[in-house]
């Protein structure tokens, strides 16, 4: 395939979201994880100039834009999103989207905690912050969210298992100060019916929602033992954190 031509040089401060994204296919590039690159790159464009001539600014380089990406036929570059973004609003109205982006306080982070049972481990969850954790103990995994209240209040997980259920149960729990509701379920498997537990609970500085799962080979999957896991529910607690200065 022959290479794309090269950027005009008014459009170079695109280049490092082109590499960014250079391995994304253009349905995994998105309206969740464009803006964080793009925005910065826009923002250092634009922050020093009055709105009407950031507008223009932007103006122009819509119009460089989609003449280079018209060099390229068919084939697809992570700039076509910058062109759609470009194509959302006018020059004006995306100058006050990027300066209100940019500018706004850095929300505060959301940490939860929890003690692991013996023989357990801390895993990283691919793209997540402190509001999540995953733990593993002998094939089984825990994954832990804090939510905010107003996702809590009809917090079922009913009808995400609807067509796999064969049996199910909810009862109110209580862990020391932490306390919510508890849903068991047997689902239909690929081999075997499988037992998942999902929790909606109220904990010490906020709410979070538990999901217990089987997954390695050697787990019995509908006699799996939940205990280990709510031995240490009482220590469940949400910590929020004042943002970092920038």
């Amino acid at each position: 395939m022959p290479r794309a031509p090269q950027l005009p040089e008014t459009l170079r401060y695109l280049q490092p979201f082109r590499r960014k994204f250079a391995r994304v296919t253009p349905e995994n590039l998105n309206d969740t994880s464009g803006p964080p690159v793009l925005m910065p790159l826009l923002y250092k464009r634009i922050h020093t100039l009055p709105l009407h001539e950031a507008a223009a600014l932007l103006e122009r380089d819509r119009t460089a834009l989609e003449q280079w990406l018209a060099q390229l036929g068919d084939h697809a570059d992570p700039l076509h999103f910058v062109q759609g973004v470009f194509i959302t609003a006018s020059a004006a109205e995306l100058v006050a989207l990027i300066k209100e982006e940019i500018e706004k306080p850095p929300a505060p982070t959301v940490h939860v905690h929890m003690d692991l049972p013996n023989g357990a481990k801390l895993r990283r969850v691919p793209g997540a912050d402190e509001s999540e954790k995953l733990i593993t103990l002998k094939g089984v995994w825990l994954i832990v969210r804090a939510l905010p209240e107003e996702a809590t209040k009809d917090l079922s997980p009913v009808a995400d298992f609807a067509p796999y259920i064969i049996q199910r149960s909810e009862a109110s729990v209580s862990f020391g100060l932490v306390t919510g509701i508890k849903y068991l379920f047997v689902l239909e498997g690929w081999h075997t019916p499988h037992k998942r537990i999902v929790y909606a609970l109220t904990v010490p500085g906020g709410h979070v929602q538990v999901s217990i799962t089987p997954i390695g080979k050697k787990v019995n999957d509908e006699q799996w033992d939940e205990a280990p896991f709510e031995a240490c529910f009482h220590t469940l607690r949400v910590e929020t954190k004042p943002p970092h200065p920038p």
